[in-house]
């Protein structure tokens, strides 16, 4: 987990199978901003890499930290913005190491649904 706190149930989820890495989360006073919509995710997205680079965590040592085949997680859905992606895109910026998104079962059976649902609607677009 790389949030500020571990959301209630991920060790359980996660068999107990999870670091918290909290040194690559945002600041508290990061997160109240956005909440508050005092800045935009562009303003959040300097400031966070910033805080990494503050904290002398380069792409290359935060790999270091991590164990192999993990996941990031936070409190934010899949492909919602978050700092979840920021540093996995950090990361691959500067290293070619990919993090795909982990979803649950339930999150992946609704994206095949939305999947097939949108190669039906293209194909009767295309007749």
């Amino acid at each position: 987990s790389i949030s500020y706190s571990i959301t209630p149930g991920t060790r359980e989820r996660c068999n107990d199978n999870i670091r918290h890495l909290r040194q690559l989360g945002p600041s508290g006073e990061l997160l109240m901003k956005y909440r508050r919509h005092e800045i935009s995710n562009a303003q959040y997205t300097d400031i966070y890499i910033g805080l990494l680079e503050q904290r002398k965590l380069t792409p290359e040592r935060i790999l270091d930290m991590l164990p192999e085949d993990c996941y990031l997680l936070c409190y934010e859905k899949p492909n919602e913005f978050c700092h979840r992606r920021l540093l996995a895109n950090y990361i691959y910026e500067g290293t070619g190491v990919m993090f795909p998104e982990w979803v649950s079962e339930k999150q992946s059976r609704k994206i095949e649904q939305q999947a097939v649902q949108q190669v039906i609607v293209d194909s009767v677009l295309a007749f």
